[in-house]
């Protein structure tokens, strides 16, 4: 059955603020090389699907952006960003007018993967499940009792590194997270599916029948309101957490979402006290500190545990212990902007 692969792209980075901004979210730019991370999870796909099935869903105001990197995709707008179930549904209602039934493989398009080869040799493994009707999502062995993922428990082996997945659960307290990791059988949940068509499509139908009434509704239509009403709901909530015959693959690949600054500072190189400097960076008796300029000089003396990072308009300076609250002083931000 054929291969097609759908890229989401419609996340706008809030916790990566300064450097990542509502117009220009982190899915676009270049944090770990040279090139942007959407690029990077496009280029890692091909060879194992072709070029011309590989699409990417975005919001409108982010088309000419994703243009100018990847000139040639193929993408699928949204009138606006509405989470990942009505994203996917959406575009699962379009590919199938294409395609008919396929297997899709569905991932954000902001992520961090290292070593292309084990990736690929998971997908082939998922791809076999999905073609038997499974849906298949792919869950990273924890290495640490982290907050800043959702978790997926898993309940018997259905087969080689694949299992029956028991509950989905959100994001947990330090806690929680520590006992998971302690009594074991949970995984970080990648965000990346693998499933037939006919199969995703009957799950929708099945969970979330108004939200696609009203998406088949604006389909005919056009109507950009009827797209404004749909839930803002995450396809964990939506489907995952509710649906049947679902598989997680065990996945041997290294693996990060990138969703703050501390996430990226794992990627990067770290001087011998600890600290990650980018750009024009001096340093005087700090440590275990992110430092990212990318406009002018940032000067720091007695730092320790901290993020600086400075762009042409804007610093943010936080703990790192509170890099995962950084969008509720981007909530701030525009609440003060009115």
């Amino acid at each position: 059955m054929r291969r097609i692969a759908l890229l989401i792209a419609g996340g706008r980075g809030e916790r990566f603020w300064p450097k990542s901004r509502y117009h220009l979210p982190k899915q676009f730019l270049s944090l770990t090389g040279p090139k942007p991370l959407i690029k990077l999870t496009y280029e890692r796909l091909k060879g194992f699907i072709e070029h011309q099935d590989i699409w990417i869903i975005v919001p409108e105001d982010l088309k000419p952006k994703l243009k100018k990197i990847l000139p040639r995709v193929k993408i699928i707008t949204e009138p606006e960003g509405r989470n990942t179930a009505p994203a996917i549904a959406y575009a699962t209602l379009k590919l199938r007018k294409s395609y008919g039934d396929a297997v899709m493989f569905v991932l954000p398009a902001d992520h961090w993967v290292y070593r292309r080869d084990k990736f690929l040799k998971i997908l082939s493994i998922a791809y076999q499940h999905a073609l038997g009707g499974s849906l298949v999502t792919l869950g990273i062995k924890p290495t640490r009792p982290d907050t800043g993922y959702g978790y997926i428990q898993v309940d018997g082996r259905v087969g080689g590194n694949a299992y029956r997945v028991l509950k989905f659960k959100e994001k947990p307290d330090l806690e929680t997270a520590r006992h998971y990791l302690e009594i074991g059988g949970f995984y970080w949940n990648s965000g990346i599916f693998i499933w037939r068509i006919d199969r995703i499509l009957e799950e929708f139908r099945r969970h979330m029948p108004k939200m696609m009434s009203r998406l088949e509704e604006f389909i005919r239509s056009k109507k950009k309101e009827l797209y404004h009403k749909l839930p803002s709901i995450s396809i964990d909530y939506g489907i995952m957490e509710k649906a049947s015959d679902v598989v997680m693959i065990e996945a041997n690949f290294e693996w990060d979402d990138l969703g703050t600054w501390n996430a990226l500072a794992r990627h990067l190189k770290t001087d011998p006290s600890g600290n990650v400097r980018v750009g024009r960076v001096c340093l005087s008796d700090s440590k275990n500190s992110i430092f990212y300029s990318d406009h002018g000089l940032i000067a720091a003396l007695g730092v320790e545990d901290m993020i600086v990072v400075r762009t042409e308009d804007a610093v943010l300076v936080c703990p790192r212990s509170k890099a995962n609250e950084v969008k509720t002083l981007i909530k701030k931000l525009r609440k003060e902007e009115r």
